[in-house]
């Protein structure tokens, strides 16, 4: 049985990096692996929501109460102690540091999350001591390359994230009535939610009909409410806050149109939940990311980022043409079901972790 650790700074539910790591940890705990959490900045009571996700045999430890330079040590020595096969890091600069002084029967591997500099920059710590990199989308594989300027090409490889089924076939779209309209992620500036009540005003002056559920939490909820006052007082628009995974789901498969401005992402996991639902995706493009997950015209729409008159005019499309809506849904639900599955997501970390294994075994 293989041994691994996930190391990550902090859990936060509904984060989809937290997501990302409670999943990883159910996956390998299905394939048969002994799998811990270590979280080094935050503590279990602040990680429960996303635990509650993982299956009790995992095990979770904390170091969010030592200090500075003893959550380094700490590391360290819990590192050592519970001598795994593998560490799989999750843009935690700790573990980086402490690299070199693992055992050297444990592997390394870093993931990757998200297309900023910073990411890289922890990413390349030591990276001698680095066995390999997974990144989720070829935009972020090619763009840790120019960072480190491909010393490290050979060593980085593009696993896509996968996200549960949904069930059943996706119902079709209801003719010539009202269409539901969706948002999830975070609101933050970042993930472009700013332009929304631009297009949910756009499409009311064009007349369509339709209801906005707007779901997730952040900085910027106060300033959606304001802005969208009339429209959530008349029920045109609702915002729920974050929901658990389920009622996500649920919201995702009700939904017609998945809306997403979004000005950064790695891979897009929510675009693969709205497509896996049969929501179709209307997203900025993002070269290399959104791209490589939403086929243009086929399964949903790319659209330039921050225009939202572009948004506007997709929407209005698959509002007014119940046929082309309908086989999108599917469309959208099919590419998902192929490539962003779980299961799909288990058989490519498998054959990676096979890799890993195989290329640190001695050879006569």
């Amino acid at each position: 049985m293989r041994k691994v650790v996930l190391v990550t700074s902090s859990l936060a539910f509904g984060g989809g990096l937290s997501k990302y790591i409670c999943t990883l940890a159910n996956i390998l705990w299905e394939e048969g692996h002994s799998v811990a959490i270590v979280s080094t900045h935050a503590a279990r009571e602040s990680c429960l929501g996303s635990l509650a996700l993982i299956d009790e045999e995992c095990t979770f430890y904390s170091l969010a109460d030592r200090n500075k330079a003893g959550r380094y040590l700490d590391l360290l020595f819990l590192l050592r102690k519970l001598a795994p096969n593998l560490i799989i890091n999750n843009y935690n600069a700790v573990c980086q540091h402490v690299a070199p002084f693992l055992c050297s029967e444990t592997a390394l591997v870093h993931v990757l999350h998200n297309d900023t500099p910073d990411f890289y920059r922890i990413g390349s710590i030591h990276a001698q001591s680095v066995d390999g990199w997974i990144a989720p989308s070829q935009a972020i594989a090619d763009h840790f390359n120019a960072y480190t300027q491909n010393r490290y090409r050979e060593r980085v490889t593009v696993i896509p994230h996968g996200v549960e089924s949904a069930d059943g076939e996706p119902a079709a779209a209801q003719a010539g009535g009202r269409k539901e309209l969706v948002y999830v992620g975070t609101l933050m500036k970042h993930k472009g939610v700013l332009l929304l009540p631009k297009i949910i005003r756009g499409l009311e002056r064009g007349g369509e009909v339709f209801h906005f559920s707007i779901i997730g939490d952040g900085e910027l909820r106060g300033d959606l409410s304001r802005k969208l006052e009339r429209e959530i007082r008349t029920g045109l628009v609702e915002m729920t806050g974050t929901l658990p995974p389920d009622e996500v789901y649920t919201s995702l498969r009700r939904a017609d149109v998945f809306v997403y401005p979004t000005h950064v992402d790695a891979f897009g996991l929510v675009i693969a939940e709205a497509m896996m639902n049969a929501a179709v995706p209307v997203v900025s493009l993002l070269e290399g990311v959104t791209d490589d997950i939403v086929d243009e015209n086929e399964n949903g729409f790319l659209v330039p980022i921050d225009d939202a008159q572009a948004f506007i005019d997709k929407i209005s499309r698959l509002i007014h043409d119940d046929a082309l809506l309908t086989t999108m849904k599917s469309k959208a639900s099919r590419k998902a079901r192929a490539y962003f599955s779980l299961e799909a997501m288990k058989t490519h970390y498998r054959s990676y972790l096979n890799q890993i294994q195989e290329r640190r075994r001695p050879h006569a």
